[in-house]
């Protein structure tokens, strides 16, 4: 083997080296946002009452009980698990009305999860916590720990378009449009169509 030769079969095998450092530890590690999604999924949870607003979900379906179960779904669309470090709540929920851009959020809810370590204090005063995502997609269901958004548990909502967002791990999901009704005033206002995931209500 000739010294050409061999130079050129060590360089070969040290972009290798390069490509699998990139591929396996310094993509996952510091790059792991660019491959995860969050999507929202929303479930209506019925209730006796249906005397109050009632809330039109993306699909243009109504909920006359005017409240929804809030879940959340994560994919991770990269090979191998990724590490994402966030600061604050593991999962966090909002509801804002898009016209009034800046303004506080009119309804919002966070949640904590329970796997993670004890959080670290930063200099800022955040909590700072570091996650390990895991390949493909996994539904978190938040809604039974408290991740529900109720019209009557929260103070009056005027009739108008809103925009729901979650968040998971600092990650925002694309905000999904709702619309809420007064009672009898029938579904004249409806969201914009945008992708959503809808799950049929479950009964309780």
């Amino acid at each position: 083997m000739t010294q050409l030769v061999r130079r050129r079969l060590v360089g070969g095998i040290l972009v290798v080296a390069l490509a699998i450092v990139i591929a396996g530890w310094a993509l996952p590690t510091f790059a792991g946002r660019a491959f995860v999604e969050v999507t929202a999924r929303i479930v209506p949870v019925a209730t006796n009452s249906v005397n109050g607003p009632s809330i039109v979900l993306p699909d243009g379906s109504s909920v006359d009980s005017g409240r929804l179960q809030i879940d959340i779904e994560i994919t991770n669309r990269y090979p191998l698990p990724v590490l994402i470090d966030f600061h604050g709540s593991a999962f966090r929920a909002t509801l804002t009305n898009p016209d009034t851009r800046g303004a506080a959020p009119i309804w919002h809810v966070s949640v904590e999860d329970p796997t993670l370590e004890q959080a670290d204090e930063s200099p800022s005063g955040d909590l700072s916590r570091v996650v390990l995502i895991s390949p493909g997609t996994s539904r978190l269901s938040t809604g039974t720990s408290g991740m529900t958004l109720d019209l009557a548990a929260i103070p009056p909502v005027a009739p108008g378009r809103y925009s729901l967002r979650v968040t998971a791990y600092g990650i925002a999901g694309s905000p999904q449009p709702l619309a809420i009704v007064a009672a009898g005033a029938g579904t004249g206002i409806l969201p914009v169509p945008k992708r959503t995931t809808f799950v049929p209500g479950n009964g309780i």
